[in-house]
């Protein structure tokens, strides 16, 4: 019994405590937001969201490393300039 009382009392105070706090609470604390402001939210913080960014970012460092193995090099290798067993430059 005595806990059922207790559970009573603690759920009334933080009913109460929660009008409380929204009455002192300004109107402009109290706005919806749009669904534009939810989705930018959503875009922000949900984790597949974040997932799908990762992959974004995977992706360009890949196309990166790629274009990486196409960049010209100057240099020469003249060991290997033979041609019937003569050199040539």
């Amino acid at each position: 019994m005595k806990s059922k009382l207790t559970f009573v009392f603690l759920f009334c105070c933080s009913a109460f405590m929660q009008l409380h706090a929204q009455s002192l609470l300004p109107d402009s604390a109290q706005k919806k937001l749009s669904a534009a402001e939810f989705i930018e939210i959503v875009k922000a913080y949900h984790p597949v969201a974040k997932q799908a960014n990762l992959l974004t970012e995977r992706a360009q460092a890949e196309l990166l490393i790629a274009r990486g193995g196409w960049d010209p090099l100057i240099k020469s290798e003249y060991d290997r300039k033979t041609y019937d067993g003569a050199n040539y430059y």
